[in-house]
C-alpha cells in the first residue's frame, strides 16, 4: 500500500513539473488561438461586438462577429472526428468560429449540409428547422426557407427562422428551456454576422427560444446592426463560439464548424 501511495505521489510530482516547465508560448497559443499581427488584431476588434438587452425582466448578453470577406468563411463537418472547438481553432488558424446546425443521436446531420460544394446531407421538411443559411460560389450569402441551387459553396439547414425582412418571427415552442444560443444573421448590406446569446452567470444558459426573435430585433435596433434576417443554429451544450475576445466552449461534440481564417 505504501509503495502504491509513493508511486502515485511521484506521478503527481512529475505531471506538475511537466506543466510548469512547458514553454509559455505553447500554453498561450492553445489558450488564445492563432497569433495575429497588430494590424490584424485591430481589424478583428472592429469586427467583434458585445451588448445586452433586457427582456421580460431578464438580462440577455450577446456577442457577435462580422465576416468581412465571404471567401474567408468555411463550413467543416465534425461528425466523425469529434474534435473540440479548442483544437479546431488552433489547427485551422480560425480568427472566428461558430458551430453549425443540429445532428442526430448517432452523429448524422439533420437536414441539408453542404461543404466545399459537396452535399453531405439532403434537405428535409421540418417545422422547427425551417431555414437554410448558404453561401454560393459567387460569394452571395442568403437565409431562406429552402434552397435548390447547384452553385452553392456551403449550406446548413437549421432553425427556427428568427428574422425575415427585419421582422421577428412569432414562435410557439414546446419544452422551451433557457439555453445558450448561437445564430447567424445577414445585415442590410448582406454581410454575415454570427452571434451568441448567453447568461453572464452561466455561459451555457441563455434565453428561451421563443424570446430569441424579439431579443435579436432589440439588439439590432439598439446597436444599429441593421439585421434583416436571422437563423438559429445548434445551441446549449453542443455549441461553441470563438473570437480573440471571447471563447465559449462546448460540453458535447459540435457537429460542424464555421471558421473564418
Amino acid at each position: 500500500m505504501k509503495r502504491l501511495l509513493f508511486f502515485i505521489l511521484l506521478l503527481a510530482i512529475f505531471t506538475f513539473i511537466l506543466i510548469i516547465f512547458q514553454p509559455k508560448s505553447s500554453r498561450e497559443n492553445k489558450r488564445s488561438g492563432p497569433t495575429v499581427s497588430k494590424e490584424l488584431s485591430t481589424e478583428l476588434n472592429e469586427l467583434f461586438g458585445k451588448g445586452l438587452v433586457f427582456l421580460n425582466g431578464e438580462e440577455i448578453n450577446f456577442s457577435w462577429f462580422t465576416v468581412n470577406s465571404v471567401s474567408r468563411l468555411t463550413l467543416t463537418p465534425n461528425f466523425d472526428e469529434k474534435i473540440s472547438s479548442f483544437e479546431f481553432v488552433n489547427e485551422n488558424a480560425c480568427y472566428f468560429l461558430a458551430n453549425g446546425g443540429f445532428y442526430t443521436s448517432d452523429y448524422k446531420p439533420l437536414g441539408l449540409l453542404e461543404s466545399e460544394g459537396k452535399i453531405l446531407s439532403n434537405f428535409d421538411q421540418s417545422n422547427l428547422r425551417n431555414g437554410v443559411f448558404f453561401v454560393d460560389k459567387f460569394g452571395v450569402a442568403g437565409i431562406v426557407p429552402s434552397v435548390n441551387d447547384p452553385n452553392l459553396e456551403l449550406a446548413v439547414q437549421s432553425g427556427p427562422l428568427l428574422l425575415m425582412e427585419g421582422q421577428p418571427a412569432k414562435l410557439l415552442i414546446s419544452n422551451d428551456e433557457p439555453r445558450r444560443r448561437v445564430l447567424v444573421s445577414l445585415d442590410q448590406n448582406q454581410k454575415i454576422v454570427f452571434l451568441t446569446a448567453y447568461s453572464a452567470d452561466d455561459s451555457f444558459n441563455g434565453p428561451r427560444l421563443k424570446d430569441l426573435p424579439i431579443a435579436l430585433k432589440m439588439l439590432s435596433d439598439k446597436y444599429s446592426l441593421n439585421l434583416v434576417s436571422g437563423l438559429n443554429l445548434d445551441g446549449g451544450s453542443a455549441s461553441a463560439f470563438y473570437s480573440p475576445q471571447l471563447f465559449l466552449s462546448e460540453i458535447k461534440p459540435v457537429g460542424s464548424f464555421f471558421c473564418v481564417r
